[in-house]
């Protein structure tokens, strides 16, 4: 009988280029961000604007219950991917149209799902052209993780 070929290592033999198209997620980021100061949107995210809205929010809120919550979510986590200014100030909103336990339970969540989504768009552009950047040393930093208990 013939011994079986040996195992191929994940990473050997799938070189992946950086192609125009790695970018679009970085893009849309980056459109995004300066999409909300080009439309003067940070008027809107000051402690000036909560209480000018104040009614509003919370009526806005008392009808739709939990799509407001879910909403609440959506533009948290794009707000954490875009990084744009104001997360003290949508946190403390979080607390105030939703309670503390709901608020703040919405507020993990699309902080979580932001920082998830920048991290994957992050990685998808620039991430194999870093890693074949540091070459060895990462190899072997890898290599130690996997090894340690």
């Amino acid at each position: 009988m013939s011994e079986p070929a040996p195992k191929e290592a994940p990473d050997q033999g799938k070189t992946k280029t950086f192609t125009p198209g790695r970018m679009i997620p970085l893009v849309i980021l980056v459109t995004l961000l300066i999409a909300f100061f080009v439309f003067d949107l940070d008027d809107y995210v000051s402690f000036e604007a909560l209480k000018e809205h104040r009614e509003d929010l919370t009526a806005f809120v008392g009808r739709h219950g939990i799509w407001a919550g879910l909403l609440f979510i959506v533009l948290y986590a794009v707000s954490t991917a875009v990084s744009l200014p104001g997360g003290a100030i949508l946190t403390i909103a979080g607390g105030f149209l939703f309670g503390t336990i709901f608020g703040t339970i919405y507020v993990v969540i699309g902080a979580t799902v932001g920082a998830t989504g920048l991290f994957l768009a992050a990685r998808t552009a620039v991430g194999e052209p870093l890693r074949a950047r540091a070459g060895p040393s990462l190899k072997r930093m890898e290599r130690d993780s996997r090894t340690m208990p």
